[in-house]
């Protein structure tokens, strides 16, 4: 365990929009490439994670991002990690 100690984010916490942005677009890419791996639709994935299609829609163009709960669903579901959904690792 690593000794580091984070910052607590809070609501207020400025966060700097390019690199939000580019989270959500490595993201949406990342996750719709495993989605195509798995062989299923929007239509599908959206059952799968009980969300619209408009949603897995949104996620693979960069227009939103998932909540944390659902990111560590779609992690569990594709035996991926949160770091590698979102580009932080290869």
């Amino acid at each position: 365990m690593s000794s580091k100690i984070l910052p607590q984010v809070t609501w207020c916490t400025k966060v700097d929009p390019k690199l939000y942005n580019a989270h959500m677009e490595v993201f949406g890419i990342n996750f719709k490439t495993l989605r195509l791996i798995e062989g299923k639709t929007q239509v599908e994935m959206g059952r799968i994670l009980n969300v619209t299609h408009a949603a897995i829609s949104h996620w693979e163009t960069g227009k939103k991002i998932p909540e944390v709960p659902m990111l560590i669903s779609i992690a569990k579901y594709f035996d991926v990690s949160i770091d590698y959904l979102l580009g932080l690792e290869d």
